[in-house]
């Protein structure tokens, strides 16, 4: 998975900047092209900027988790499914630059404990909910199509792709629940905690026309889980999500 990270990433960005028209149209070459280059990278056009809403669906990976099973037992390796979430984000496109608030939740089974046999009577749920504060960056827009009808501009036809990259910093929290069938105790062991929340993320935006586009792409979520005597002290939940869904601008 890190290597298809890394992969994915460098693609997007590569493509990016050696593909688009603002650099091959500069005159010069070497160090001495290099304000030139610069100056037609930054009056490209970036589409339509203002306020945006933006959802998406998440699909991906979660790393195996260590934390306890019972108080003051050794560590334990929780074994989780695959997870299935979304999060709505609302931020503000300064052309290049997006800022924006996310909300974001994930869903997700128990598969094992320790490699024992779960019992399937007993809940297996796991759970996660965080909120970020994102940066992100617009590498380059291409545009492909476009038919402008008159005065109505929400009729317009603009088709174009823009690959980008973010990252982002803020607060999360997960818990989870299970029981091995091995188990001499009748509770349910409920790890959970709370804390810092990291994300990274790559991907491309297809607009449809200038306000509305399709969304999809690569997030990377790491919260900690501190804060829970049932807890291990530097546990976290990651994973590693695909991404669909749309952005709005107005």
């Amino acid at each position: 998975m890190k290597k298809l990270t890394a992969l994915l990433l460098g693609t997007v960005v590569s493509i990016a900047f050696t593909a688009s028209g603002a650099f091959a149209a500069s005159p010069g070459s070497g160090l001495a092209a290099a304000p030139a280059l610069a100056m037609d990278y930054l009056k490209s056009d970036d589409g339509r900027t203002g306020g945006y809403l933006g959802m998406s669906l998440h699909h991906g990976e979660i790393d195996d988790i260590r934390a306890n099973y019972n108080r003051g037992a050794a560590d334990s390796t929780w074994v989780l499914d695959d997870g299935d979430g979304g999060k709505v984000a609302f931020g503000f496109d300064f052309g290049k630059i997006r800022f924006d608030w996310r909300l974001g939740a994930l869903h997700s089974n128990v598969a094992s404990i320790d490699g024992a046999i779960k019992d399937n009577e007993a809940s297996d749920d796991a759970v996660v909910g965080y909120t970020t504060l994102n940066v992100d960056l617009d590498l380059y827009r291409f545009e492909l199509i476009r038919r402008d009808f008159g005065s109505c501009r929400a009729c317009n036809i603009n088709i174009a792709v823009t690959p980008y990259i973010g990252a982002g910093y803020g607060y999360g929290g997960g818990w989870m629940t299970g029981k091995k069938v091995s188990s001499v105790s009748g509770n349910v062991a409920e790890p959970a905690g709370h804390g810092r929340a990291f994300t990274y993320e790559a991907g491309i935006l297809v607009n449809l026309t200038d306000w509305a586009g399709i969304t999809v792409g690569y997030n990377h979520l790491d919260i900690d889980l501190k804060g829970h005597e049932t807890s291990k002290p530097d546990a976290s939940i990651e994973t590693d999500m695909y991404t669909v869904g749309f952005r709005l601008t107005y």
